[in-house]
């Protein structure tokens, strides 16, 4: 970073400053000078278009006129459209459907055509698409259960009736009987999608779809939508079900609808708990500890490894005990505790991390100023108490701590140490 005058007028060459920042390692340089690949997927994946009849996209230049790009068909070719001819021209295409394509068929993107694959292998990926986009999610739905469709009408007519929407076609197909649409959305986003993801699909399908069975559909996809809890061992179904229903809970009310209207587990208060302190034990699990943390274990100076030693031991034998590192600035207390917290952290132990200002909190990984974490209030008295209730998530937090690092503690008051010691007799 560089700070300059208003006076001074310099010429910023972005691709100088671009080149004098680069390096290349020798392993990469070599790779790249002999050409070989940098990443590779295998089996290739080719992605599907779709779209609705005549709403596919086209690309133009600035300069062509309208009337000359409606007459060019070859613009309009997408992998759908010429999929549907093919089932005309081809018997043997009438065999796959859509998302098998690609297995068979390779498509030329320069001509916009599919010919008959004749070496390597390929998979076929239709796009994901939420039931709130309508006619296009029902297309998707047609297209991932009838084979050999010409046209775009072919779909829309069943047993010899033409049908207005797509979503009449899958009704008369018997795809839409007993919610095994959704049921089927569902379990295929279960596949490729994060928990927090396919909670808030669910909740879309709750609100939008109106499923005629929900307890089913949640009672197949809880799994799923619980699997970010899977780190906690101790964790129950029961508080599963409840931590996915209170993520549910916000979610609906952001779409301004209830819980209570739809057909699942009641919450309890208790349950609630358990919740709250699942989400606590969650996000201190989820902290990422950077290499150079773990590495620094190997590289404690003499002082510093007889403290982390010291401090480690009474950790692993279960014993309670208060440690003051002391030292003067640039000794490397912080490397000392960055040490510590990778290695509870690597055996799956829950390690708090604080600080007094929020610039040393910052500088350790899931570091919180002591204020923030144990709820110190701002006018402290002689009998003050930091505001955790006994059974709130946080207050669980610290019972299941192996550890607490308060840096730069003596820069608090007297009684904001005393209030943290008098909550934390009271929690424990």
């Amino acid at each position: 970073m560089q700070i300059i005058q208003n006076e001074v007028k310099i010429t910023v060459d972005e691709i100088h400053a671009f080149q004098n920042a680069r390096w290349v390692s020798p392993p990469e340089a070599l790779w790249r000078i002999y050409g070989f690949d940098l990443c590779k997927i295998y089996p290739s994946v080719t992605n599907l278009q779709l779209h609705l009849p005549n709403q596919q996209f086209v690309t133009y230049w600035n300069n062509q006129k309208l009337a000359q790009l409606l007459q060019q068909d070859h613009l309009t070719r997408t992998m759908l459209t010429e999929y549907l001819n093919m089932n005309i021209v081809d018997a043997d295409a009438k065999k796959y459907l859509y998302h098998e394509f690609p297995e068979h068929y390779v498509w030329d993107g320069t001509g916009r055509f599919w010919t008959k694959r004749k070496k390597q292998r390929a998979i076929g990926r239709l796009r994901a698409v939420n039931p709130f986009e309508g006619d296009t999610y029902y297309l998707r739905l047609l297209l991932n259960h009838i084979r050999g469709a010409t046209s775009f009408t072919s779909l829309l007519t069943v047993d010899g009736n033409l049908c207005t929407t797509f979503k009449e076609a899958a009704q008369k197909n018997g795809l839409l009987e007993d919610d095994n649409d959704i049921l089927f959305c569902l379990q295929e986003a279960s596949t490729f999608t994060m928990p927090s993801s396919l909670r808030r699909l669910f909740a879309t399908i709750l609100v939008f779809c109106e499923p005629t069975n929900v307890r089913l559909l949640w009672d197949a996809i809880l799994p799923h939508m619980a699997e970010d809890l899977r780190t906690i061992s101790e964790c129950h179904t029961n508080t599963r079900a409840t931590y996915v229903l209170k993520k549910l809970k916000g979610i609906l009310k952001s779409m301004g609808k209830k819980l209570s209207k739809y057909d699942l587990p009641k919450l309890s208060k208790e349950c609630m708990a358990d919740a709250e302190s699942l989400e606590e034990i969650l996000e201190e699990q989820s902290i990422v500890t950077p290499l150079e943390d773990v590495e620094a274990i190997s590289q404690l100076n003499v002082d510093q490894k007889y403290a982390f030693e010291t401090i480690m031991k009474r950790i692993n034998e279960g014993k309670h005990g208060i440690f003051i590192i002391d030292g003067p600035g640039g000794t490397c207390k912080t490397f000392l505790y960055r040490a510590l917290l990778a290695k509870i952290r690597a055996s799956n132990s829950i390690a708090i991390a604080t600080a007094t200002s929020g610039v040393a909190a910052s500088i350790i990984p899931g570091g919180r100023t002591a204020h923030s974490r144990f709820k110190i209030p701002i006018d402290v008295k002689i009998t003050t108490v930091c505001g955790i209730p006994k059974q709130c998530g946080t207050a669980k937090l610290l019972v299941k701590a192996a550890i607490i690092i308060w840096d730069e503690a003596p820069m608090s008051k007297k009684y904001e140490v005393e209030a943290l010691d008098r909550t934390l007799q009271d929690i424990m």
